[in-house]
């Protein structure tokens, strides 16, 4: 990246894209902690829309173990893969994703309890995510996901795969 920088006189979009190219920015790291991996999925899931109802998303954290503001005490939650890939937790994040990938899950409700109108199920597949994400997907992933019967089984194996799940 600091060659591409001294090349191009500091082209910084030159530079995000020898990031982007290079083979480190793809290497799987670790296990997301559960903020992430909830808030990783509602980002991809519903990309510039705004919800309007937090709870359901604040509850997927806290049945990850990592409610905010809940920790009791001041060390911190864990910040190693070993704090969050246990079979119950992973268990929990199969749920979550279906949840994320089945519909809206309430995150559109309003005030009064009613469904915001016009809130599908999320689309994974558009073309702006998929034209970066899917080159890096491994052949066993790929072979998964081609074999969903519905958007919201896609959805359900993305979410879930190990490609979506770590960093």
């Amino acid at each position: 990246m600091s060659k591409t920088f001294a090349k191009t006189d500091g082209d910084i979009g030159a530079v995000v894209r020898t990031f982007f190219e290079s083979a480190e920015s793809h290497s799987p790291g670790a296990l997301k902690d559960p903020r992430r991996f909830v808030v990783g999925a509602l980002r991809q899931a519903y990309e510039g829309k705004v919800l309007t109802n937090l709870n359901p998303a604040a509850n997927w954290i806290r049945q990850l173990d990592e409610p905010l503001f809940g920790r009791p005490t001041p060390d911190g939650y864990p910040l190693t893969e070993s704090g969050w890939s246990s079979e119950g937790q992973m268990v929990k994040r199969f749920e979550i994703a279906r949840a994320i990938g089945s519909g809206p899950a309430g995150l559109f409700e309003v005030d009064s309890g009613a469904p915001a109108p016009g809130r599908g199920f999320p689309l994974y597949q558009r073309p702006a995510f998929w034209k970066w994400r899917e080159p890096l997907l491994g052949d066993s992933t790929k072979s998964v996901l081609n074999q969903a019967s519905s958007a919201q089984e896609w959805n359900l194996l993305w979410i879930s795969s190990p490609e979506a799940m770590r960093d």
